[in-house]
């Protein structure tokens, strides 16, 4: 099999999801546009690179770094916005308040 006859798979797993990584930080500023990692502080008007909107807003967004295990293996992978809050329980801009 080559690597080319995977691309396009989609494959379901079930399953168990932990935090890798108590430690890590738990949101990114970025861009509310496009949602890319900006170094912009949060609530401060930017132009955005990518998106080339110039009056981009800095917004906190969730991202969480998970360890899914399943009877074979784990992999640890990254979740962004309403996935990460369906693991996390809060919002991005609750810990960008208190963090």
């Amino acid at each position: 099999l080559k690597r080319s006859d995977f691309e396009q798979q989609m494959f379901w797993l079930k399953t168990k999801i932990s935090i890798a990584d108590l430690t890590q930080k738990f949101y990114n500023i970025c861009c509310n546009n496009c949602h890319r990692v900006t170094s912009a502080h949060k609530d401060h008007i930017f132009e955005c690179n990518f998106y080339g909107e110039k009056q981009a807003i800095g917004m906190p967004r969730l991202r969480v770094e998970v360890k899914a295990t399943y009877k074979t293996g784990s992999i640890i992978a990254s979740l962004y916005g309403e996935n990460a809050q369906k693991v996390l329980h809060c919002c991005a801009e609750t810990l960008a308040t208190h963090f």
